[in-house]
């Protein structure tokens, strides 16, 4: 950034007008930003001035930083039969826990691909929830919640027992916030595919080499890693790195090219998407895909090393993180990403990983 010479202001709709030497700005190796405290509503106007001759390319992105409104969302039990519905839960938070005026909407995807629409109803201690059990076979199910808050909402009534207000004292605002979470139905009975991949893997199902390589009761055409070597199948894919004529999506044996397990660090992980993002809007995908297929790998390094049984939260980013990646790994596959699609994706991904780096930064 310090060749760039690039000169920012930014002005609100209020006519305030920030610069470089404005207190709200920071300046680091790879972002430039303004950080605004209760800005103004309205349009605000960034102008960007460059410095000095030669083409410079930049991104301009935007992020509303307010601890006050969350979606808290869990669901019970993470791994159920085909005979046991799962209940999916919520808590609207604004502060404290908030009622009226507000809706907790969404859908269930199942592994077949279709959705199941969903509408969860208050209980009478404040958390939201439904019971679900319209399953379409064995797999992974993802159920997406959205929270709507509108004007009157208000905060949850507290116990008369107590003293004090009966309310907690404060404005509720409008907002929205959405929240994924995921759970496995353990059937025996497959979902039908309606594709001709059907675990979405990248490789179609007449390519899928064998019935269940890792005999774990997964057909490989269902299975996301069917060597079971912690490298997904939409990593591995059916290259032979290591020259054996098995393709790696099926083979067991780590390839000479394949990313450094002993590296599982979010910090790294940061770092290879802020470049995969630069080099996907500078129209170098090969080598964002490269990049990307590293990162996942680590994120999936990372999932035991927290007792994710006392911080379930922390399981649950990691797999929406995973699965944002996986999502724009997939457009790039199919020659259709963007870099507004890699804006889209990668932005809330390394949002919530530097939120998980901040936390856990031991």
């Amino acid at each position: 950034m310090a060749t760039w010479r690039l000169g920012l202001q930014l002005q609100g709709p209020d006519g305030s007008t920030y610069n470089m030497s404005s207190p709200e700005f920071t300046a680091d190796p790879y972002y430039v930003y303004f950080r605004i405290p209760n800005p103004a509503p309205g349009d605000w106007k960034l102008r960007a001035m460059a410095g000095a001759p030669g083409l410079q390319e930049s991104i301009a992105l935007a992020f509303v930083e307010n601890a006050e409104p969350r979606l808290l969302a869990d669901v019970r039990s993470r791994i159920v039969p085909p005979s046991q519905p799962v209940r999916i839960s919520a808590n609207p938070i604004y502060a404290v826990e908030i009622e009226e005026n507000l809706s907790i909407d969404g859908f269930v995807r199942r592994p077949d691909g279709s959705e199941a629409p969903i509408s969860l109803a208050q209980g009478p201690y404040g958390a939201w929830s439904i019971d679900f059990s319209d399953y379409a076979g064995r797999g992974v199910y993802e159920a997406v919640l959205n929270l709507d808050v509108s004007s009157g909402a208000l905060p949850f009534r507290g116990e008369s027992i107590f003293d004090g207000p009966e309310r907690y004292p404060i404005d509720v605002e409008p907002f929205f916030r959405s929240r994924a979470v995921s759970f496995f139905v353990a059937d025996s009975k497959f979902p039908e595919c309606r594709d001709d991949d059907c675990d979405d893997d990248g490789i179609p199902n007449d390519r899928e080499c064998g019935e269940d390589t890792d005999k774990d009761g997964v057909p490989n055409m269902w299975d996301t890693d069917s060597d079971n070597d912690e490298i997904p199948d939409i990593i591995e894919g059916l290259k032979d790195r290591d020259g054996n004529n098995i393709p790696d999506a099926c083979d067991p044996q780590r390839p000479p090219d394949a990313p450094d397990p002993l590296e599982p660090s979010i910090e790294i992980v940061i770092k290879e998407e802020e470049k995969a993002l630069r080099l996907i809007c500078g129209n170098e995908i090969k080598a964002a895909e490269a990049l990307l297929e590293r990162s996942i790998y680590r994120l999936k390094k990372l999932m035991p090393e927290k007792d994710l049984r006392k911080d379930r939260r922390y399981s649950d980013d990691l797999t929406e993180i995973i699965q944002l990646k996986i999502r724009l790994l997939k457009l790039i596959r199919s020659g259709r990403a963007s870099c507004e699609d890699a804006k889209e994706l990668l932005g809330p991904a390394l949002k919530m990983e530097r939120g998980l780096a901040e936390k856990y930064r031991e």
